[in-house]
């Protein structure tokens, strides 16, 4: 896990609970700004961030993910995804909220959106498992 301290806490607990805390790394820090390393992850799972961030910051932390995963990797990407016309009352609530909340810095993406962003830094296989879970291959 990569997240500030108080966050990795609890992560720390519910990767006890869960039985699996060998499994698991904890790294405090900034996924916007650090350095994720090279081909150490089988898996990286991105929650709940990806929307808050714009399109070249998501391209950033993607292309430092890809270059963290062993080959044949898997990135999961858990965030709520718009539908490609914008226009279901569920992800225009959620896209009105954003941008009070955050302005232009982050935004609701459709699949297509994540798509291109993953296909851009060399993610392959990219699949819409549900209204909130994509994953792709390196």
């Amino acid at each position: 896990f990569i997240d500030w301290v108080g966050v990795l806490e609890v992560a720390k607990r519910l990767a006890d609970e869960w039985g699996i805390l060998n499994q698991v790394s904890f790294r405090p820090g900034d996924i916007t700004t650090m350095d994720y390393g090279d081909c150490e992850f089988d898996i990286v799972l991105l929650g709940q961030i990806t929307y808050h961030l714009n399109i070249v910051q998501n391209k950033s932390i993607l292309r430092r993910v890809y270059r963290s995963l062993k080959p044949g990797g898997l990135v999961v990407i858990n965030a709520p995804i718009a539908d490609e016309k914008r226009c279901k009352s569920g992800a225009l609530m959620l896209a009105v909220v954003l941008f009070a909340l955050f302005g232009e810095k982050g935004d609701l993406y459709t699949f297509s959106e994540y798509k291109g962003m993953l296909e851009d830094v060399g993610f392959s296989e990219v699949t819409k498992h549900s209204e909130s879970l994509i994953s792709a291959r390196k």
